[in-house]
């Protein structure tokens, strides 16, 4: 029978990979240094309405209803002239 795609071994071509994974990596948490979602909002659990919201929302740039400008030559600034 074959392998079925996208099992819970997917990309673990080796018994040693997936001993690793399944009984070291799989129980960490995730820790993504390169969030740019506030703390407070992850600590809370807080539940955005969509993708756009979370990218783009208050605080993190562009969003409608907001001074900032959306540039395709340089960093997104508000109507201050200073940087979001």
């Amino acid at each position: 029978m074959a392998k079925k795609f996208l099992d819970r071994d997917f990309l673990l071509e080796s018994k040693p990979a997936q001993k690793l994974y399944h009984e070291y990596a799989a129980p960490m948490p995730i820790f993504d240094y390169h969030c740019h979602i506030p703390p407070s909002d992850i600590l809370s659990d807080r539940q955005f309405k969509n993708l756009t919201e979370i990218w783009l929302g208050p605080g993190r740039g562009w969003y409608p209803g907001s001074s900032a400008t959306l540039s395709t030559t340089g960093p997104i600034s508000n109507s201050r002239g200073s940087s979001a």
